[in-house]
């Protein structure tokens, strides 16, 4: 499943309008918007799992290096604004 398909199997449920333009941008605003957001969530977790695998390097527990690119992704999620 590729990202976008991921995206709008989660908003589906939440109405959001799925619609997209002939250049494939979304003609809702909040759903644009949030797949804006859902982009750049992934990419910064893409890059704090790549940080992780480069601190596991040769390392063979996958679990743990896992385990590590998990906690650092939530890491901050609980600080108040």
């Amino acid at each position: 499943m590729s990202s976008r398909e991921a995206f709008e199997k989660l908003v589906a449920d939440r109405l959001f309008v799925l619609t997209r333009d002939e250049r494939g941008v979304y003609t809702s605003f909040a759903t644009h918007l949030s797949w804006e957001m859902w982009k750049a969530a992934t990419k910064r977790a893409e890059e704090i799992c790549q940080n992780e695998m480069d601190e596991q390097h040769g390392s063979s527990n996958a679990w743990y290096a896992a385990r590590s690119c998990r906690d650092a992704i939530r890491e901050g999620n609980n600080d108040s604004c």
